[in-house]
């Protein structure tokens, strides 16, 4: 504790924080709640993307029928060629990784035992592929085929194929293309394939060549399922007059490779054959697609796109379907407009909801934010989790916050940091005031703790903090700092207080009667009471923050802070046999116009002063209060 001597003290002008200084009523803000905020967002963008698409299916709507069915065609045709090409992909990998292998030397030509565990993965990691095949350039092979009940047949001899067979796959001693390479449909082994080669290089120099085989049956199954997928009829033909695959008759292609357009059993394909393009169809309008309708009694309408060079026969992707087809999507699409008016009000409807419900925990959050920024602590509802990870995040850092905001201001006095939080970092910068001071501290303390173990001190110690520290704030005092087993505080700062000096009057007399209470409670216990001194002064002194680099303290300091302690010291020629001693100044006595209850013990000369002043003690018995005029147990004895 610091010192000071008497010595004149100028006045230090200080800003107080009250409800009419200008300076702490700024205006507020115009500001939006929340909730209302991501309802206006939600509901906003929803509005905007709903009401766009209702926008464009109307105008669809609208559009003429040949516009429409331009824009399905296209879609749908691009769509099943990249479905076709994805999968026709996957067999030109497995044949490049065949050849990668065993350029790594991962397998020799005519060595079926060193192929056929890879060969069968590569299988099975692509479906569309119904057999590998490796030849040298003499046309032996080894391989691989995978019947339709899933089970793989191997080929372990080295015996030479057919000049056709060698011919549709592209094999040769000449040969000098190295990546892949696809041949024509042809039949083989009881099948319809068509191979997609790719050269076995090693050392630079063409060794063999490796056939992916597509079956006809998997192209169809891919078409089978395309067809299913977007509710269409979808086709390929071979030349201009043969059908290949049919996604709604995959059956028929089973033992046969191609079946021309004018036997095939479906009407409406065959009218396939009579089907003229219209007279004002643009060619590059659609892309590069051709379309052509039929007159007749079931008026279909086919859409043909060439395919990619696929060997030395063209083919050609299909669909196929009715002008009533083309109404009936009309019909949905007003249908589909009116469900999205629908839509619109019930998304509208989730966005208020799901504003109110995102709103409710940042609600929570502005709340405990507020009450941080007000140091109202006991306030404090601890935040639930939430599934939203950066609600969770703010609300778990919060809950942290207040426990480390709860041990911190077991060390700075709670008044001190509300100043600082309402009037910035001048708030607390030091000035003279008028203020109480209370130093109390247990007698024989010394003693009573040789008998104790650190534990039990240090429990002794808190309890009886605790039961002080409760008397001073109850009266909004502030606690100075714990000075061995005394304690310093004070009342009138930091906020001014008028009634300061009778409120450490009356935090004394609460004082008294809990450590009467507590005293009787330790000797039912069989323990010794707690003998305790109170000193009290009431004067001006220099109060603020006091220290130097980066550690202050929130502290008073002056002769008058001398005084106080100065009374409780001498307390000891006033301690017989009582439990509480409490000398009080006159100046204390006056300020308060409490003294009723304090009886004048004479004038005394404190340690370091000049001129005596008159001390006043606090009447007690038995953990009362006494009156001055009455008697106590003792005196009527």
């Amino acid at each position: 504790m610091v010192i000071l001597r008497k010595s004149p003290m100028p006045t230090v002008p200080v800003e107080e924080v009250t409800p009419d200084n200008p300076r702490f009523n700024k205006p507020r803000r115009r500001t939006i709640s929340l909730r209302w905020l991501l309802a206006l967002v939600f509901g906003g963008l929803l509005t905007i993307s709903i009401i766009s698409v209702i926008a464009v299916s109307v105008g669809a709507n609208v559009a003429n029928t040949f516009a429409l069915l331009k824009e399905t065609s296209i879609r749908r045709l691009n769509g099943i060629e990249n479905t076709i090409r994805d999968q026709i992909f996957q067999a030109e990998r497995v044949a490049q990784s065949v050849s990668e292998i065993y350029a790594e030397n991962g397998f020799e030509l005519g060595d079926m035992r060193q192929q056929e565990p890879f060969l069968k993965s590569l299988m099975r990691a692509a479906p569309i592929v119904e057999g590998i095949l490796v030849f040298d350039l003499n046309g032996q092979k080894t391989g691989m085929l995978r019947k339709n009940n899933g089970n793989f047949v191997s080929f372990y001899g080295n015996k030479r194929e057919p000049e056709r067979i060698l011919k549709a796959f592209n094999i040769s001693s000449d040969r000098h293309m190295i990546k892949a390479i696809h041949g024509n449909i042809i039949e083989y082994n009881g099948g319809f394939y068509q191979g997609i080669s790719y050269s076995l290089v090693r050392g630079k120099q063409i060794i063999g060549v490796v056939v992916a085989l597509i079956g006809t049956d998997a192209i169809n199954q891919v078409i089978k399922q395309i067809g299913t997928d977007i509710d269409t009829p979808v086709f390929i033909l071979k030349g201009d007059t043969e059908i290949i695959a049919h996604s709604r008759m995959p059956e028929l292609f089973s033992n046969v490779l191609s079946i021309p357009i004018a036997e095939f059993p479906n009407e409406m394909m065959r009218e396939l054959m009579t089907a003229e393009a219209p007279a004002d169809f643009d060619f590059e309008e659609f892309n590069g697609m051709q379309v052509l309708v039929n007159k007749g009694e079931t008026g279909q309408i086919f859409v043909l796109k060439k395919l990619p060079a696929n060997g030395d026969v063209p083919l050609t992707l299909g669909v196929h379907f009715n002008k009533s087809d083309l109404k009936a999507e009309a019909k949905r699409i007003i249908g589909s407009a009116l469900v999205g008016l629908i839509m619109l009000l019930v998304a509208l409807l989730c966005a208020i909801y799901l504003g109110r419900k995102l709103a409710k925990p940042m609600t929570r959050i502005a709340r405990a934010a507020d009450h941080f920024s007000n140091f109202e602590l006991e306030k404090f509802e601890k935040l639930p989790h939430s599934r939203i990870q950066e609600i969770d995040d703010q609300a778990a850092a919060l809950n942290s916050m207040h426990t480390a905001l709860t041990e911190f201001s077991q060390y700075v006095p709670k008044t001190v940091v509300q100043r600082l939080l309402q009037s910035g970092k001048d708030a607390n910068r030091s000035v003279e005031r008028e203020v109480t001071i209370m130093f109390s501290d247990i007698v024989g303390f010394t003693s009573m703790s040789e008998h104790l173990n650190a534990v039990e001190t240090a429990n002794l110690l808190n309890d009886h903090f605790n039961m002080i520290c409760h008397a001073i704030n109850e009266t909004n005092g502030t606690v100075d700092k714990f000075i061995g087993d005394s304690v310093m505080a004070f009342w009138g700062a930091p906020n001014f207080d008028d009634e300061h000096a009778k409120k450490a009057v009356e935090a004394v007399k609460r004082i008294a009667v809990n450590l009467s209470r507590n005293n009787k409670q330790r000797i039912d216990q069989g323990l010794p009471p707690i003998r305790l001194r109170i000193g009290v002064h009431t004067g001006r002194v220099v109060v603020g923050n006091i220290g130097g680099g980066d550690r202050q303290n929130y502290t008073i300091v002056g002769d008058n802070v001398n005084v106080g302690q100065r009374l409780e010291q001498l307390g000891k020629q006033f301690m017989d046999k009582q439990d509480l001693v409490v000398l009080v100044s006159q100046t204390t006595i006056t300020a308060s116009d409490d003294g009723q209850y304090f009886e004048a013990v004479g004038s005394h000369i404190l340690r370091g002063r000049e001129q005596p002043i008159s001390v006043f003690a606090l009447r007690t018995d038995d953990g009362k209060i006494m009156p001055i005029g009455t008697q106590s147990s003792s005196e009527t004895a």
